[in-house]
C-alpha cells in the first residue's frame, strides 16, 4: 500500500520552494524539516505561519541521527518523494535508499547552479574517503527526476532530469506597489569575515552608500555583531530578520528604489517576486577585486558573480 507523498527540505528557502511546489501539485505531503541550527529552526517556523503548511515535523540534524531515523522509512513506498538540495547529503541518501515513484529536487540558492558543471551522474561527495565503497553507494546522486528549479532558464538541459520552472508565484502575487524612491535595501554578505575586503574598506563603501540614500542593511548569518555595530556607528540601519528576506519582502510591504548584495540568492529572488515592477527597481551586485588573491581563492564567488554579469544585473564595482 503506497502512503502519501514525503518531504525532506534542510532550510528556509528550500521550504519556501516547497510551498510554491506544493501550489501547482498536490498539498497532500508530510514535510520532514532538516536543520543545522536553532537559528534556522526558528526562521522555518516563522516562514510555516505564514505559508500554513499543516504537516511536518521540524528537528535539528545530529551526526546519524537522521540517517538512523530515515532507514525507518524503507518499508514505506511514496507516491512522491521531494528533497529539497540536489548537492545535500542527507538529501541524497534520502533519495538513495527510500521508495518512490516520482522523485523531485528544490533549488537551495545560487549553489544549485553548481549542477551545470556535474559532469557524471556520481556523487559530488567525493571528499568522503571512509569505507569508500560504503559512502558511494548511498550518497551517489539522484537522476531521472523532475527540477522544479528558479534557474530554469540557466540551468542547462540534461538526461538526469526535467526541468520545472519555479516563479515564486506565491509570493510574487501578495507583494503590494508601495514604493520608497528614497529606499536602499543592501543584502550583506560576510565579505569581512571571509577577509574577501577589509573591514576599513568596507565601511567606506557602507558611508558613501548610506550619504546618497536611505540604507537599509539585512545583515547575513555569518557577519559578526562587532562589525554591524561598526557600520551602526556610521548611521546604517541594520535590520535583522527572523523570517527569510523573500518572506521579509512581502511581508514589510516597501518596495525599496535598488536593492544591493554581492553574492546573495536573495538578490536573485527578489528580482523573480518583484517581476511586475520591474522597470522601476534596480538590481546591482557589487563587483570585487578581481585579482585579488582570497577573491581568485574563492571559485564559488566567481561563478556567482559572473551569473549575475551575464544575468541583467547591474554592475557597482567595489573599489571606485
Amino acid at each position: 500500500m503506497n502512503n502519501k507523498a514525503l518531504s525532506i527540505v534542510r532550510s528556509p528557502f528550500q521550504l519556501i520552494c516547497l510551498n510554491e511546489y506544493l501550489l501547482e501539485n498536490s498539498n497532500n505531503i508530510k514535510c520532514l524539516i532538516i536543520v543545522n541550527t536553532e537559528k534556522e529552526k526558528d526562521q522555518c517556523l516563522q516562514i510555516l505561519k505564514y505559508l500554513k503548511l499543516l504537516d511536518y515535523s521540524i528537528f535539528i540534524a545530529k551526526p546519524f541521527y537522521v540517517q538512523i531515523n530515515l532507514s525507518k522509512l524503507i518499508s514505506k513506498k511514496y507516491e512522491e518523494l521531494v528533497i529539497g538540495h540536489y548537492f545535500d547529503n542527507i538529501c541524497v541518501f534520502a533519495a538513495r535508499i527510500l521508495r518512490y515513484k516520482k522523485l523531485v529536487v528544490l533549488d537551495d540558492g545560487v549553489s544549485t547552479l553548481a549542477i551545470n558543471k556535474l559532469k557524471s551522474k556520481t556523487s559530488p561527495y567525493g571528499r568522503i574517503y571512509f569505507k569508500q565503497k560504503f559512502f558511494n553507494f548511498f550518497f551517489h546522486s539522484p537522476k531521472n527526476f523532475i527540477f522544479f528549479t528558479i534557474f530554469f532558464d540557466h540551468i542547462a538541459s540534461s538526461n538526469l532530469y526535467v526541468k520545472s520552472k519555479n516563479n515564486l508565484t506565491f509570493l510574487s502575487d501578495q507583494v503590494s506597489p508601495n514604493f520608497d524612491k528614497n529606499c536602499v535595501y543592501f543584502i550583506g554578505d560576510p565579505v569581512v569575515e571571509e577577509k574577501l575586503i577589509s573591514l576599513d574598506d568596507y565601511l567606506v563603501f557602507l558611508e558613501r552608500l548610506s550619504n546618497k540614500s536611505k540604507l537599509i542593511y539585512f545583515p547575513h548569518r555569518n557577519e559578526s555583531e562587532a562589525n554591524l555595530t561598526r557600520y551602526r556607528n556610521i548611521g546604517v540601519e541594520i535590520r535583522s530578520l527572523n523570517v527569510s528576506f523573500e518572506i521579509y519582502l512581502v511581508q514589510n510591504n516597501v518596495i525599496p528604489n535598488k536593492l544591493i548584495s554581492f553574492h546573495s540568492t536573495a538578490l536573485f529572488t527578489s528580482r523573480l517576486i518583484l517581476n511586475k515592477f520591474i522597470d522601476r527597481i534596480k538590481f546591482y551586485y557589487i563587483e570585487l577585486d578581481q585579482n585579488s588573491e582570497k577573491v581568485k581563492e574563492n571559485h564559488h564567488l566567481i561563478y556567482i558573480q559572473d551569473f549575475f554579469k551575464t544575468s541583467g544585473f547591474k554592475k557597482i564595482t567595489f573599489y571606485d
